[in-house]
């Protein structure tokens, strides 16, 4: 008997692909892990990072002799940034792409973070919080666009083409194409 030898580019036998396409895959399934994971694990510190706070809020109001309406400020802040930051991230996203930007958010929110510990009164504690909130806020416009960058460039691998935007087709100039919406002429 001799031994049968399969190249890269022989389709093998019933599996219907080639040893290349069952390779793409699994960097394709790798990538695509290795994604998720990366952004699965950031959400699970924002989202402790987020709620610490409230953690710490009485010992803040203890040290800045703060009142329950101040420390609501505080939070208020917060979310208000956060949301402000949204809409700013997903274009940031779009045309620098979500890894600058998601690289910039992480390093930016860890500053703020580390800074909060140094505010020295309600208002540069409000400052720090409201910084926090716009850097936080640029991460899931960017998380979102990472994960569907990475889904289409492995539909597109997966297809075996590159994915292209569908662009309209122009319409057709008829001869009577001064013929107002009737087929009357235009005055």
């Amino acid at each position: 008997m001799k031994a049968e030898r399969v190249t890269v580019e022989e389709p093998l036998r019933g599996t219907g692909g080639s040893v290349r396409n069952m390779l793409d895959n699994k960097s394709i399934r790798r990538t695509t892990t290795v994604t998720v994971g990366l952004l699965s694990t950031i959400w699970l510190i924002d989202m402790v990072d987020r709620v610490m706070i409230g953690l710490a809020l009485p010992m803040i109001g203890d040290e800045f002799s703060l009142s329950s309406t101040q420390l609501g400020g505080v939070v208020s802040v917060f979310a208000i940034f956060y949301m402000l930051g949204q809409v700013p991230g997903g274009m940031l996203a779009d045309r620098f792409g979500p890894r600058p930007l998601l690289i910039v958010a992480l390093i930016l929110w860890s500053v703020f973070t580390a800074l909060t510990g140094f505010a020295w009164g309600l208002i540069s504690l409000m400052v720090m919080r409201a910084m926090f909130g716009i850097s936080q806020g640029l991460f899931p416009a960017a998380s979102f666009k990472a994960l569907a960058d990475d889904a289409s460039e492995n539909q597109s691998d997966r297809d075996g083409f590159h994915a292209r935007r569908q662009q309209p087709r122009p319409r057709r100039r008829t001869a009577d194409h001064r013929a107002g919406p009737h087929g009357r002429g235009v005055a």
